[in-house]
């Protein structure tokens, strides 16, 4: 049954394509200006280089899909015009690349001359720009102020400044989102020609080039392109991995009703822990496949694995048990503040490795063993500076090991390796006493574990990290209050405002309260005097063994801050 403006739009043409030959021929690309402007970060910048490095250079895959692309097709002139509906941000983000190998390698005659495949940067100018029409293949249309810029900055000529802390990268990114991510892509490069010279820059070119595939949706209009893309957006036809899954199980099974009971309990399953379908059906995913990473769609991995063509019973089956297992995991966070340690990381590869455990028939003192061995790793690696997107290889080789029923010990020696490899450790220990740990993300985690380990309640609790304030003993605006003048001088508080001993956990009521107050009043509020609750974490309750807030206050607490994290979690 069609809605009534479904009825009334043509049928889109489909096409999978090479980089080369979308931005090849007569072929142009436009941003319409209801899109939203350019807005890719460090996590999205890193996860598209990580899946193209790994088909690469790790996986050696056949092809890399980037994904869907919709867009409204017309003749302008001499031109095929295509007005980007979906999809803008991939693109913008391949054409900045190219502009930084252009400008980075290809402009300097004493490279390009090394090169084994001459006609590479060729190929990379014309991409850029047609080399006959000399027009720009992709624009920002009628964005004069965000076209013009971006034309300035990465189509004409980038022009790279010089970075050399994190003060610099921050002038850069409010400078120029465009100019930002060109650096960071360069600095990728950079390390790839540094690691493997410059076949490996032209191994990665070419496959960018030839096996990088776009599947292409072509629409006549505007108008059509948009009510495609709302379409899949709003009602999820053909977009998610749950509704394809969902929808092969469906066609495969005799009994309809029996698949419609099972699905209920899988969605009720998804509900009570607060995720998806599609983040089962992907930590399921990953879990089969693993060591090895995806080859597929999580979808087309789920109907190829679990043969859901031939027998669609028992692949809902081994879902619903892959969900309950994931639910058991809930459970044990009950029992243990190492799953809610766990719980705080930006990534899910625990739960797919703890699910594998139960899988492969773990009881709870081996499971538990297990957690707190992947706590320390994935804290390392957090802490070190590193993406989700770097443990996902490691996991997944630590995924295959809990299946071939590989030991504690030798599961051990592959997380070493991995930390040694990266040179982790060191890494961490640098960040934890850095100057400015208060503004990271893993630093109330970090504390919060650490709680959790001083504490070791009867029950329990986790803590919503959004609700529980960074406390800055010495206020962050100190210089507003006398008690705080009179004791501290500039260059002091700048060097310990924001490191570990200065820090502590709070609720934010009581944050509000203790604010800038001198630290008599701060400890007061803490120990739930002057009418106040008392703070219930064991941490700020330690400050009321010290009498002052200086220097040597502030070192002390550290130190020992330091100790506590290093013994008890990071075992370092």
């Amino acid at each position: 049954m069609f809605t009534t403006y479904e009825k009334y739009i043509s049928k889109p043409e489909v096409n999978v394509l090479t980089i080369i030959k979308a931005f090849s021929g007569v072929s142009f690309y436009q941003v319409p200006d209801f899109q939203r402007p350019y807005a890719w970060d460090d996590d999205q910048i890193d996860e598209l280089w990580d899946d193209i490095y790994n088909a690469v250079f790790v996986d050696k895959s056949e092809y890399y899909f980037i994904g869907p692309s919709v867009l409204a097709k017309s003749r302008e002139n001499h031109k095929e015009l295509y007005k980007i509906i979906d999809g803008q941000q991939r693109l913008t983000t391949l054409m900045i690349l190219f502009c930084v190998i252009r400008d980075t390698y290809f402009s300097d005659p004493e490279i390009t001359d090394k090169l084994s495949d001459n006609k590479l940067p060729g190929f990379i100018n014309d991409i850029i720009e047609h080399s006959t029409l000399k027009e720009y293949r992709l624009s920002l249309m009628k964005w004069e102020d965000h076209h013009g810029k971006f034309k300035r900055e990465i189509l004409e000529e980038i022009k790279f400044e010089k970075i050399s802390s994190k003060k610099d990268w921050m002038k850069v990114k409010r400078k120029s989102r465009y100019l930002y991510v060109a650096h960071r892509l360069k600095e990728k490069i950079d390390k790839l020609v540094l690691e493997r010279g410059l076949t490996g820059l032209e191994e990665l070119i070419n496959y960018i080039l030839h096996k990088v595939l776009i599947v292409a949706i072509y629409t006549w209009s505007e108008n059509e392109g948009i009510t495609i893309f709302q379409t899949l957006n709003t009602r999820g036809l053909d977009l998610t991995p749950a509704d394809i899954v969902k929808a092969n199980i469906y066609d495969n099974m005799k009994d309809k009703k029996l698949f419609i009971s099972q699905w209920q309990e899988l969605e009720g399953i998804s509900r009570r822990l607060e995720i998806s379908v599609t983040d089962v059906l992907t930590y399921l995913a990953y879990y089969l496949s693993a060591p090895d990473t995806l080859k597929k769609t999580v979808d087309q991995e789920l109907i190829k694995r679990l043969k859901i063509n031939e027998n669609a019973d028992k692949a809902i089956d081994k879902i619903i048990q892959f969900a309950k297992i994931l639910e058991d995991l809930e459970d044990l966070k009950t029992k243990s503040y190492i799953l809610i340690s766990l719980s705080y990381l930006p990534h899910y590869w625990w739960k797919v490795i703890l699910s594998a455990a139960k899988l492969s028939g773990y009881n709870e003192i081996k499971l538990l063993q297990l957690a707190r061995d992947l706590r320390r790793f994935y804290y390392l690696y957090w802490i070190a500076g590193y993406t989700a997107q770097k443990v996902r290889y490691p996991s997944l080789r630590i995924v295959g090991l809990v299946k071939e029923g590989k030991n504690i010990d030798e599961i051990n020696s592959e997380l070493k390796k991995s930390l040694e490899d990266d040179e982790v450790e060191d890494l961490a220990k640098n960040n934890l006493i850095s100057r400015n740990v208060a503004d990271v993300r893993w630093i109330k985690p970090l504390l919060l574990s650490l709680e959790s380990e001083l504490t070791t309640p009867a029950k329990i609790i986790t803590y919503d990290v959004k609700r529980v304030w960074l406390e800055h003993i010495l206020p962050d605006k100190w210089q507003s209050c006398d008690y705080w003048k009179e004791r501290w001088k500039e260059e002091e508080a700048e060097k310990w405002l924001n490191r570990l001993g200065n820090l502590t956990l709070l609720d934010k009521k009581l944050n509000k309260s203790a604010s800038n107050s001198p630290f008599p009043i701060k400890k007061d509020i803490y120990a739930g005097r002057r009418g106040y609750p008392k703070t219930s974490f064991e941490l700020t309750r330690q400050l009321q063994n010290y009498n002052n807030w200086t220097i040597r206050e502030i070192e002390i607490r550290h130190n020992q801050i330091l100790k506590e994290i290093c013994n008890k979690i990071l075992k370092l």
